[in-house]
């Protein structure tokens, strides 16, 4: 049996930081097992915290007249992380009498998928955003631009990597808020 498990050391022990791992430590009970470490993988569940937090600090304090309204958390969220980058984009745009899998290049030199006509560009931005909850669909110049944001959960994003996406996140919400992620902490702990 494989597990893959994220666990934290504490008190010269190794505890889960979720209780899935809780209940795989549970069902190993006192049988040995071998494991295999990479440290350089571990998150910080402090920063972790401290960015969801931030999220909700944020989603509290969004402009109501800034151009983009979050529905939620989730959705800032994700907008966030897709101004920030971390995300798939997907350009699309209505050339009538176009052949299916065309594709044009846009001024910056980004690849726009060619739409025959206004239904078909609904029918590839559904097949787009599948079943993600929170895309980001804007104008993009004449093209509708289709973001998703990238999962930042624990298994696919490393410390080092997710600390460069709360650095980038941190400097949107300075854009765009004129508050930092370091600001909305001590905010939220005056409040």
């Amino acid at each position: 049996m494989a597990l893959k498990l994220w666990l934290q050391p504490r008190n010269g022990g190794l505890f889960p930081l979720d209780n899935e791992g809780e209940e795989a430590l549970a069902a190993i009970g006192n049988r040995d097992v071998e494991v295999t470490i990479k440290a350089d993988s571990i998150r910080s569940p402090d920063e972790h915290r401290l960015f969801f937090a931030t999220i909700e600090q944020a989603f509290n304090s969004w402009k109501p007249d800034h151009e983009f309204r979050p529905e939620n958390k989730e959705h800032l969220r994700a907008w966030l992380l897709c101004e920030a980058g971390y995300c798939t984009t997907t350009l699309f745009q209505v050339v009538h009498g176009a052949s299916d899998g065309c594709f044009i290049e846009s001024m910056d030199g980004e690849k726009i998928e060619v739409a025959k006509n206004i239904g078909d560009l609904a029918a590839k931005v559904a097949k787009a955003v599948r079943n993600d909850k929170r895309p980001i669909i804007d104008p993009y110049g004449p093209a509708v631009r289709v973001r998703i944001a990238k999962s930042i959960a624990w298994h696919n994003l490393g410390q080092a990597r997710f600390h460069q996406i709360v650095s980038k996140v941190s400097d949107v919400l300075v854009a765009e808020l004129g508050v930092s992620i370091s600001d909305l902490k001590q905010i939220k702990e005056v409040a």
